[in-house]
């Protein structure tokens, strides 16, 4: 059975899972964050995770993630924006 529930492609190139719908390539974030292989994610192995994820998409290295340095992405799912534009994400509003 091909589509989300059994597996199959839609216009995602390779990537699975969450990674079709965010800027890094984590199929699985929550097994990403478990250090410890105990199948759950403690409070410490979070804090971690995130801090790294941050570090990853902060460009300039200043604390701040600005849009400017976000990779550009297609629509959710691998579909095209909802604008019909390449560029980044439209259903994300500008900050203001």
């Amino acid at each position: 059975m091909d589509g989300p529930r059994g597996g199959g492609d839609r216009g995602a190139g390779s990537k699975q899972g969450a990674a079709r719908f965010g800027y890094l390539d984590y199929p699985e974030p929550v097994t990403v964050a478990d250090r410890n292989l105990n199948r759950g994610v403690d409070p410490d192995e979070f804090a971690k995770a995130a801090s790294a994820r941050f570090a990853m998409l902060d460009a300039n290295h200043d604390g701040r993630i600005e849009r400017s340095e976000l990779p550009k992405l297609r629509g959710l799912g691998g579909r095209p924006p909802r604008d019909g534009s390449k560029g980044a994400r439209q259903d994300i509003p500008e900050a203001p």
